[in-house]
């Protein structure tokens, strides 16, 4: 650990929240992240065509 990141945690105010209200934040934190990576995954897998399409490569020296 650095010395700056010594000094931010050791100045760091005491939160407010218990236990359990802290890990609910992180895990609505974590599904929201999980939906929107979800949500990016789907816009990028293709969809099957129903054309055909037969493509060959070739590689040569």
């Amino acid at each position: 650990m650095t010395d700056e990141i010594e000094e931010i945690i050791i100045n760091t105010p005491d939160s407010s929240y218990d236990t359990s209200t802290f890990y609910g934040i992180l895990n609505e934190a974590k599904q929201e992240y999980d939906n929107e990576q979800t949500n990016d995954q789907s816009y990028y897998v293709s969809t099957p065509s129903t054309e055909k399409n037969n493509y060959y490569i070739f590689w040569w020296r």
